[in-house]
């Protein structure tokens, strides 16, 4: 079945629409690393741990992970091409662009998740050799047994069951991206870059993220001295 057939629709009609931003924008809330870790170790009870692994290593965001084809991943380069996003709404599945202007793009990924990949693909192979008849040729990475987008409630739902058996609370599937920016920023990676990473604009990133970036001023004087041969 191709993207007709899938009831996948190529059209975005919020794009006329113009909503107002927020200046009281809240600080995103990332997960601390020793929660983090204890997080990951347990998500790999659920069926879809490599796609919140996809999710923690890129910064992208939940719709357009769902959205990736296999066609999409370059093994070779290690690159993922982040092109589009989806989103399920009243009984059909609509593609879109992604959120923004910049949100198309490249990213580079870790050997590591290359492997995690490569492992789901060889799960992936197995439930479509079972499902026969009834896959969906969809092609996409992250899919259901029979080969359908995973809608946004299949994934917040395995989520919401790694932390209740963790009794931890207060964190979403949007705090993996929320900390992947936060931890490249702290550890001295340009704005700039990483808002082209994962799709923003830096000024977006500097409104949301700003108690991530170094303040300390004394450092300043002192690089700024050193640059001059002082």
């Amino acid at each position: 079945k191709g993207a007709k057939g899938s009831g996948v629709i190529i059209f975005d009609p919020s794009k006329e629409i113009s909503i107002p931003r927020s200046s009281n924008k809240k600080i995103a809330k990332e997960i601390p690393p020793q929660t983090l870790r204890t997080i990951r170790q347990e998500w790999w009870s659920e069926r879809l741990a490599p796609f919140f692994e996809t999710c923690l290593a890129t910064g992208a965001r939940g719709g357009e992970v769902g959205a990736l084809r296999w066609s999409d991943i370059d093994f070779q380069a290690k690159t993922i091409q982040i092109s589009k996003t989806h989103y399920f709404k009243n009984g059909r599945w609509y593609e879109n662009a992604p959120k923004s202007r910049s949100g198309s793009r490249t990213v580079s990924i870790s050997e590591e998740l290359v492997q995690v990949l490569k492992e789901w693909r060889k799960k992936q192979a197995e439930e479509r050799l079972k499902a026969g008849s009834n896959w969906n040729s969809g092609e996409y990475v992250f899919a259901s047994e029979i080969g359908e987008p995973i809608a946004h409630p299949t994934y917040y739902n395995a989520w919401r069951r790694t932390l209740r058996r963790l009794d931890i609370k207060g964190f979403k599937v949007h705090s993996l991206r929320h900390t992947h920016i936060s931890t490249l920023l702290r550890q001295g990676i340009a704005l700039n870059i990483v808002a082209r990473r994962v799709g923003d604009k830096p000024e977006t990133i500097l409104r949301t993220y700003a108690h991530c970036l170094p303040q300390d001023d004394l450092k300043c004087a002192q690089v700024f001295e050193e640059a001059l041969g002082g």
